[in-house]
């Protein structure tokens, strides 16, 4: 049953009229004949009773009357609902991010695209890496970011480093292992280690703990932290060392301090990822807020 059928059968019932119903729908008047023929061979009834004054409605057409008004009146608030989610949609930006690392560089970005786009929304979904690659290319998100160590898997999207570093350990100032310009990764044996959430990135924590088994040890975590502002604060309360990337923190409270750990095969970087052909006016002001290490590439 077609929907212009039965718009222009309720049109013919409620206006009683063939031509004031061509009319209101902005058709011709053989066209609501030819609709009207097709829904009664299709119903398998007659509709409406015409003479050459007056159109009424037979008893089959005052049921189908009652039943197509409500499904109309339906079909209206459910693609009213969808153009509204559209004009939403397209004034939010969706970011899909990890708390953990987001603080570094989301908020510059946000103001960039804030300052030409005030009514703007930036909406942010905490995704592990592998999430966030697979809402990006399904355009769940507009932009993401992820570590360096799964730009692998994205190489069908353009990327864009923007932080990068080293791994370092914080510790309290009066820590003997702060008297070390550097500190190997194996005198963390005997320490309790603060570290990033395995739910953060479940491979990288396996390759932490692995690193650490190469060197001889079994790692000890005392505490793990979805987001990385949380470390410092453990950290000054004794909880452990933190280990973390070098690029999370530019001051720390004046009782701690951060040095270089050696002995990680790697560095650490965090690269914003995009679709190609998906740069709208939203992601590019967005991408103005961001640091650029390197150029886009793909």
């Amino acid at each position: 049953m077609q929907l212009k059928h039965l718009r222009s059968f309720v049109a013919v019932a409620e206006s009683g009229h063939f031509r004031r119903a061509a009319s209101s729908l902005g058709v011709t008047q053989p066209a609501i004949s030819h609709h009207i023929a097709a829904l009664e061979e299709e119903v398998g009834t007659r509709l409406l009773q015409r003479d050459r004054r007056n159109v009424e409605l037979t008893a089959a057409g005052a049921v189908l009357l009652e039943g197509a008004k409500a499904a109309m009146e339906r079909l209206d608030e459910a693609e009213a609902a969808a153009r509204a989610l559209g004009e939403a949609r397209a004034r939010t930006l969706v970011v899909g991010q990890l708390d953990y690392v987001s603080h570094v560089f989301l908020p510059p970005a946000v103001r960039a695209l804030k300052a030409p786009h005030p009514d703007v929304t930036v909406e942010t979904l905490d995704r592990a890496p592998e999430q966030t690659l697979a809402a990006v290319r399904d355009g769940t998100v507009d932009l993401g970011f992820v570590c360096g160590s799964s730009l692998a898997r994205a190489q069908d999207l353009v990327k864009r480093t923007v932080a990068r570093g080293h791994w370092c350990l914080i510790l309290p100032r009066s820590h003997a292992l702060a008297r070390l310009d550097e500190v190997p990764l194996e005198r963390l044996a005997s320490e309790p280690v603060i570290l990033f959430h395995r739910r953060v990135n479940p491979d990288l924590s396996a390759w932490v703990h692995q690193q650490c088994e190469r060197a001889g040890f079994t790692l000890k975590v005392a505490h793990q932290v979805a987001q990385s502002q949380h470390g410092p604060a453990l950290v000054a309360q004794g909880v452990g060392v933190f280990m973390v990337g070098s690029y999370h923190f530019n001051e720390l409270p004046e009782n701690l301090v951060s040095r270089p750990l050696v002995g990680m095969p790697t560095g650490l970087s965090v690269v914003a990822t995009w679709r190609p052909g998906r740069r709208s006016p939203l992601l590019k002001a967005f991408l103005e807020g961001l640091p650029r290490l390197d150029e886009p590439r793909n």
